[in-house]
């Protein structure tokens, strides 16, 4: 292509570029004409992945630690281990 006129170089890629657009605009009135497609059917929950056991109670003070919150760690218990 570099041995083309800077003229025809031009035209070359205003076509291209006109043909990009053409087919990005025919592809965009397809979508909104076809048919829309019936939704996916949601499954339930898996009865596997529902807790089956209670969480136990934690084996310390967490009000008694230092550097970090009673309100994080009864989070993270209910929250991780629990969930």
């Amino acid at each position: 292509m570099s041995d083309l006129p800077n003229s025809q170089r031009r035209h070359l890629l205003h076509a291209a570029a006109a043909g990009v657009v053409t087919l990005g605009a025919a592809e965009a009135v397809n979508a909104q004409t076809s048919q829309p497609t019936a939704p996916m059917p949601v499954s339930p929950m898996v009865p596997s992945f529902a807790s089956q056991t209670a969480l136990k109670p934690l084996a310390f003070d967490p009000a008694r630690l230092n550097g970090i919150s009673e309100r994080l760690i009864r989070s993270h218990w209910e929250n991780n281990y629990g969930g």
